[in-house]
């Protein structure tokens, strides 16, 4: 799946679209989300439990999302599971980021 969303996902605003430019530039948008993910020992190590109140536990673990919106056509154009973890984590923003700004411009 991850190999075909490589291959699809890419801006496909013209310059007729609304929204999609401001000044020659493409209008991109950086959102996230976050998804619940079945309870299972697997899903808890690779994506973790939310922080909760001390002795209980989160019912799921969650999947962080950070993705980069085409705003004229609100197309994903790329994402990242690991952003938010990694920022927490203490990495740099920079180089967690670096990926959304490729090929953006």
């Amino acid at each position: 799946m991850s190999q075909l969303f490589e291959r699809v996902a890419r801006p496909k605003a013209t310059m007729e679209t609304p929204g999609a430019f401001l000044g020659g530039l493409r209008v991109m948008a950086i959102d996230g989300t976050v998804l619940d993910v079945p309870d299972s020992q697997n899903n808890a190590l690779v994506f973790g439990y939310p922080s909760s109140r001390p002795g209980t536990r989160a019912a799921f673990p969650k999947v962080r999302l950070v993705m980069l919106i085409e705003a004229g056509t609100h197309l994903i154009v790329d994402g990242n599971d690991s952003v938010l973890t990694a920022l927490v984590n203490g990495y740099e923003r920079k180089n967690c980021c670096a990926q959304f700004y490729k090929g953006c411009c």
